[in-house]
């Protein structure tokens, strides 16, 4: 009886973990939907939280992260902004291998930090290179799509 009553209360747990992440998760996308990009990402770091291995919780996070970056501006809150859109597309690598969307997210990210990089050869060429690699693990993914730049 007592075995039966702690797997009822743990199942009920389970579910309300569920059921909050659930809500957390839908509030950040209506932030999205705002354009509140700041309080979307709370909500998303809330939902991962709850559920760390969601890899849509995880893209939401490069998302957000990522349209709150400002090419071109090298400061360190905008460059942590920066690190922590690349952090959660490699996240969502490590859960799910070969997604589309997670594979953009790091070459976009370091094409827009070689703007910020300054105009010698090397410092912006580093930031490039890396960004056309990034590229090239998303043409591999899938080499007859055509939105692939």
């Amino acid at each position: 009886m007592f075995m039966r009553c702690l797997l009822l209360a743990f199942g009920l747990l389970a579910s309300s973990c569920a059921q909050e992440f659930q809500n957390v998760f839908d509030k950040g996308e209506a932030k999205i939907r705002d354009s509140d990009w700041v309080t979307a990402a709370e909500y998303f770091e809330r939902a991962v939280a709850l559920k760390p291995n969601s890899v849509e919780a995880h893209r939401r996070l490069a998302l957000v992260y990522l349209q709150q970056y400002i090419p071109g501006v090298s400061s360190p809150d905008n460059s942590a902004l920066g690190q922590k859109a690349e952090a959660h597309a490699r996240k969502v690598l490590d859960l799910a291998p070969g997604d589309k969307v997670a594979l953009a997210f790091p070459g976009q990210w370091m094409f827009f930090a070689s703007m910020a990089e300054p105009a010698t050869r090397q410092g912006r060429s580093a930031k490039l290179d890396q960004a056309k690699d990034w590229i090239e693990k998303l043409r591999a993914v899938d080499p007859q799509d055509s939105e692939v730049f």
